[in-house]
Order: C-alpha cells, then structure tokens, then sequence
C-alpha cells in the first residue's frame, strides 16, 4: 500500500482520483447489496457493478472535468472533519494523522483517501478513522443502532480490502450541535468481516479486468 501525499480536494486529488476506484465506489465496484430485512449483505450485483463500469470506461477515454458541486450539508461536514479527527483520537487514544491517499499495490486505480490514518511504531498503518457530520436525528439514529451504520461500511472495509496490514478501523459521527453527546464511535476488525473481504477482494479483480477489457474493446485509452 502506498501512501500519496496530496491534499483532499486539490486538483492534484482530483487527478488522482480519475479513472480509478475509490472508498466511496468499492461498494459499486463489487455488487454490494443490503438487506434491512435479514441485515446481510450479497456481493455480485451485475446491475450495480455495470454502472460503475460504465462510467469508468468512459474516464479511460475522457478529459477529466472537476465536479466541484458542494451543498451546505457537504461543506459542514468538510469543516467539522479535523474536530472529529481530534476529538477521536482524544477519545480513543491513538494518535490519528491526516492523510491524502492511499493506492493499492496490486491495482494502480484501486485509491482510497481516508480522514485519518494510524500508524504503529514500525510506521506501517494498521487502523484509521472515517467520520460523518450529518442531521442530528441521524446522529441519535447511529448511536441508537449501535453499529457503522450499512451505507458507510464499505468506506471503512476498503483499506482492508486494499491492504493485509489494516487491522480495524474506527467510523465516527460528530454532531457539534449536540451538547450532550457530540461524537458517537464504532470500530470494526479485520478478523469480524474476512469471508466479506476476501470475497470482495475476488469480485473486485474481476471487475478490473472486466473494465480494463472494455476499455480496449472500445477502442483503448485516451493519453491527453
């Protein structure tokens, strides 16, 4: 696993994110489905991964245009990020370091871009944190349930999809507006969710390969 050291948001970020499968696209790129009737998950939806496909076939032959959209909603969570961190890594004690981007060893456009990232003493990074600063009634909603909440799991298996040396990973949710209970935190291990991650790790080989084919099936790769 590769450390990139680039600012989040930049355009340098945005570069890097082109073309490539990212936190939050792993969910897409391995056909992951949730099911609030039995609480599981199946991985292999055709439909799903098709319309990830697509749309990275297209990049592979496409300028990049920044998508720069932002709601107020975005940009509170933006600004509430570095509080989170800090309050977490206050709260847990560890020791959490921003990040820009983390790249796969064995597939250059599998990128993730954590909050935070942990490192042990060897520097080898082995946990990190995701945070979310939604409405507050999602907030008592998370910590009601008790659990990273389904439409964010992904986010936090993705390092352990990409790397062997990722141990857990804490998700937070940080309601400032909250003076009661401001930060709600829930961290999951490797060894809980392995079946779930070796399982993904196959699909999402497959779907590269199954991308990358297109790709040249449709007349190869756009170099600007």
């Amino acid at each position: 696993m590769k450390i990139i050291n680039i600012k989040q948001g930049s355009d340098q970020w945005h570069e890097e994110r082109h073309r490539c499968i990212t936190g939050t696209k792993i969910k897409s790129a391995i056909g992951a489905k949730y099911s609030n009737k039995t609480k599981e998950w199946t991985l292999g939806d055709k439909k799903i991964q098709r319309t990830l496909l697509l749309k990275l076939v297209s990049e592979f032959q496409s300028i990049l245009e920044i998508d720069d959209f932002s709601n107020e909603a975005m940009e509170r969570g933006n600004d509430l990020e570095l509080i989170s961190v800090v309050k977490a890594s206050e709260k847990l004690g560890f020791e959490f370091e921003t990040c820009g981007m983390l790249q796969s060893d064995k597939h250059d456009i599998f990128k993730f871009s954590p909050d935070a990232v942990y490192e042990n003493e060897e520097g080898v990074i082995i946990g990190g944190y995701e945070t979310k600063s939604k409405a507050g009634e999602k907030h008592i909603e998370y910590m009601e349930d008790d659990r990273v909440p389904p439409e964010h799991l992904w986010q936090c298996l993705c390092p352990m999809i990409m790397d062997d040396c990722v141990e857990w990973w804490t998700f937070g949710h940080y309601d400032d507006r909250n003076k009661v209970n401001d930060l709600f935190l829930k961290t999951i291990h490797r060894n809980d969710y392995l079946k779930l991650i070796i399982q993904a790790r196959f699909l999402l080989d497959e779907f590269i390969k199954e991308v990358m084919e297109t790709v040249e099936k449709r007349g190869g790769i756009y170099h600007a």
